[in-house]
């Protein structure tokens, strides 16, 4: 990245940190100084709730430049309902869901009559927190006015995904990085853990990733992923994949991918060189 910079006369500042920054009459001061980047890449986890500081930073910075990823684009996959939703509608393979207010459980008791159980999940927690199965419409019906009779609950809405039956051998990982799969990976059975009594989950209650090997992906793993990618605009992105009777389905969006790097040495990719690829080809956008 730096040799490149050097050719082509590029100033780079790998210590322009928007979370270190404040918004005055709309505009992003930074604690480095007032200078506006003509293209800004960030990478990291931040807090993920709709509205949250970092996110509205960024929101703000894009006003003024490029922001690479968009801050748009992040928020529309970060959020489960609104990115397999989107996937939906483009025609790719990924768990069914609904989202539903107390009040439609009588719809959602007729749409659960086809499935073997649905999968209540929080829409933009990550890590397996929260993720609950439930097998029979009593149990969601209780589940739900429990919730809505807590003090604060959510407005947004209540997001289910319908159950699969699977087998967690057969579970995949997908990580693509400027329109090119990486590599694919799965999680050590130590990661899983029970959800109800018959099916699993991966989860990490220490919020740390890992314990991933690569695995070996098939065609169909492959094409879906990648149309996936496209569908979503994401340049960095990588999506859970379950095995069905029907075949692969995509079960989250993963905005943040797993980035191993002796994964990407055993595929032999150099990490530094993919994510230096992603902010070249943006700064050669940029000044076309």
């Amino acid at each position: 990245m730096k040799a490149y910079a050097r050719k082509h006369s590029v100033d780079l500042d790998a210590d322009f940190d928007y979370r270190h920054s404040i918004v005055l009459n709309g505009s992003v001061r930074m604690r480095q100084g007032n200078r506006v980047p003509d293209l800004f890449f960030w990478y990291g986890e931040l807090h993920r709730q709709a509205n949250s500081y970092d996110l509205s930073v960024l929101m703000q910075l894009a006003e003024a430049c490029k922001v690479v990823r968009a801050p748009q684009v992040y928020e529309r996959s970060l959020d489960k309902f609104s990115a397999l939703s989107r996937l939906k509608a483009a025609g790719i393979p990924c768990a069914d869901h609904v989202l539903f207010h107390e009040r439609c459980l009588p719809m959602v008791e007729a749409t659960m009559r086809g499935w073997e159980g649905v999968v209540l999940k929080p829409r933009r927690r990550g890590f397996g927190k929260g993720v609950t199965l439930i097998t029979d419409y009593a149990q969601l019906r209780d589940i739900v006015q429990y919730i809505g009779d807590r003090p604060g609950a959510s407005s947004e809405g209540i997001y289910l995904e319908r159950f699969y039956p699977n087998d967690i051998r057969r579970w995949a990982s997908v990580t693509v990085i400027r329109g090119e799969v990486m590599y694919g990976y799965r999680k050590r059975k130590s990661s899983f853990s029970r959800m109800g009594v018959r099916a699993m989950k991966v989860f990490d209650e220490s919020e740390t990733g890992g314990n991933a090997e690569l695995c070996k992906l098939t065609e169909t793993q492959e094409h879906i992923a990648l149309a996936a990618a496209r569908s979503l605009d994401m340049s960095i992105v990588g999506f859970d994949m379950i095995h069905t009777d029907s075949g692969p389905v995509i079960i989250d969006v993963n905005t943040f991918p797993g980035f191993y790097e002796d994964l990407f040495r055993k595929v032999g990719r150099d990490p530094v060189e993919e994510f230096s690829s992603v902010i070249i080809e943006e700064i050669e956008h940029l000044y076309d």
